[in-house]
């Protein structure tokens, strides 16, 4: 009767522990996954129409945000900036709060409206569309300074 070599009872160990190395490494990756995608507090809007004319109901101004995925600025802002409940709050409390990516055809015509040539752009707008102010890149703090004004 044949015997078998000691080398497969190896390789099966060695088997059975990466599987269970890639099985326990699983939630980890998830945890990383979650971290690479914050979810962001603030609820957004995605008709930039609908939003102003919401605002002259409303009394409130639209707060116009323009980004991309693919934008390393904007995904930091995405990060830290609009996921804080504190910035989310002051936004709720005060604007109607518009995103829109620039490569969506709604992001191209609102970017083309408003002459829009650096990303990300944070502009408040009038129930009218008229821009009463706008910024790039900003912190949560200057974000808050720049949503208080």
């Amino acid at each position: 009767m044949p015997r078998r070599s000691p080398r497969w009872g190896w390789l099966l160990i060695a088997f059975a522990v990466l599987a269970i190395g890639l099985l326990s490494i699983r939630p980890v990756l998830n945890l990383v996954g979650d971290r690479a995608q914050p979810r962001a507090a603030v609820r957004w809007g995605g008709d930039l129409q609908e939003a102003l004319g919401a605002s002259r109901m409303a009394g409130k101004p639209v707060l116009l945000v323009l980004s991309a995925t693919w934008c390393p600025p904007c995904q930091e802002m995405k990060r830290s900036v609009w996921s804080r409940t504190d910035v989310a709050d002051l936004v709720h409390a005060s604007y109607l709060p518009v995103h829109l990516d620039v490569d969506s055809e709604a992001g191209r015509t609102a970017g083309r409206q408003y002459a829009v040539d650096v990303i990300p752009t944070v502009l408040v707008l009038g129930a009218d569309g008229t821009p009463v102010r706008g910024a790039e890149f900003m912190s949560a703090e200057q974000t808050l300074a720049f949503l208080r004004k």
